[in-house]
């Protein structure tokens, strides 16, 4: 009988400390990326393009929450009805992508392509934050996991951008 407390006792704190805590990192990454996305960089040259970008899908999800909930129930009954194998490579296919742009932007010259970033990184967190408003983040479980799979992932074997060696060379330096 001890053990199936213990098990209630981890069941719980999985589902109701470490999850909303790994979605709130999640949230703060995304707003840590888009600061550094529209503040970084040469500020004269593309700043309110990258900071209108980034605004942009929040403006969107206002409009969307006071929308009529009828049509907003629509698009919940849609999302959810996805099978979690699909919700997965969903998932895995916009981290990967994500973190591809994310790696190579620095690189860029394209003030556009900063912009469009900026955006791409709003519009998710505006799409994670409407999955909370209108209660379907529990139907989204594999969506984010494959997500923050193709994430670590990434990190761990390409790295979080180019010339990382040269900024980070010390004694364990690969």
């Amino acid at each position: 009988m001890p053990h199936l407390a213990f098990s209630h006792i981890l069941r719980d704190l999985f589902l109701y400390i470490l999850f909303p805590g790994i979605v709130m990192i999640v949230f703060l990454g995304l707003i840590v990326m888009l600061v550094v996305t529209i503040w970084g960089g040469n500020w004269r040259r593309g700043a309110l393009r990258r900071a209108i970008g980034a605004l942009l899908p929040l403006v969107v999800l206002v409009f969307v929450v006071a929308a009529d909930t009828a049509k907003t129930q629509f698009w919940v009954a849609r999302i959810s009805s996805i099978r979690p194998a699909i919700q997965f490579l969903i998932g895995l296919a916009v981290g990967l992508v994500f973190m591809e742009i994310g790696k190579r932007l620095p690189r860029s010259t394209s003030v556009v392509a900063k912009s469009i970033f900026a955006m791409f990184v709003s519009a998710s967190f505006a799409f994670l934050l409407w999955s909370v408003v209108v209660g379907i983040l529990p139907y989204l479980h594999q969506l984010l996991l494959g997500f923050l799979v193709a994430c670590g992932l990434h990190i761990t074997f390409r790295g979080l951008k180019e010339g990382e060696q040269k900024i980070h060379s010390g004694p364990i330096s690969s």
